[in-house]
């Protein structure tokens, strides 16, 4: 019996195939908020491998969105964008060993607040008057208040 339902990386695919870059790029800040949010689930159930899987996850995405930086363009948006995601990524990488549901919920809000700024850009908001990036992550550990 055959199905019509296509494997979720063909659906993928396919959105990669149609969505515009900074529509992609959405989706992707998207994929990782969920990944983290379901990670903080799994950290108040004690579901250990869970949180495992979804913070990682959530890393590949970040990982991936810093390895696509191109530093030949946008002067210097990619240098900022590029401390961005190394905090976000050694901030996540903490997360592996404490549980820390308060830092995993301001990491959310910093991903969410740059992928509302992608958003913008993708519905072609003028967002010239904007931070280019949520610089209030300081510290790469984690460790300030």
């Amino acid at each position: 019996m055959s199905t019509t339902a296509q494997p979720p990386y063909k659906a993928y695919n396919a959105a990669a195939q149609t969505a515009s870059k900074t529509r992609q790029l959405v989706m992707l800040y998207d994929g990782a908020i969920s990944f983290l949010q379901q990670a903080a689930d799994a950290m108040v159930a004690g579901d250990v491998e869970r949180r495992y899987t979804r913070l990682t996850k959530a890393s590949e995405i970040v990982m991936a969105l810093q390895s696509s930086l191109d530093f030949g363009i946008g002067g210097s948006a990619p240098h900022v964008l590029n401390n961005f995601y190394s905090a976000i990524i050694v901030q996540i990488m903490g997360l592996h060993r404490s549980s820390d549901r308060v830092l995993c919920t301001r990491i959310i809000a910093e991903l969410k607040e740059m992928r509302d700024t992608w958003d913008q850009i993708d519905r072609g908001i003028d967002v010239s008057q904007a931070r280019l990036a949520p610089v209030p992550i300081a510290d790469p550990t984690g460790m300030s208040a």
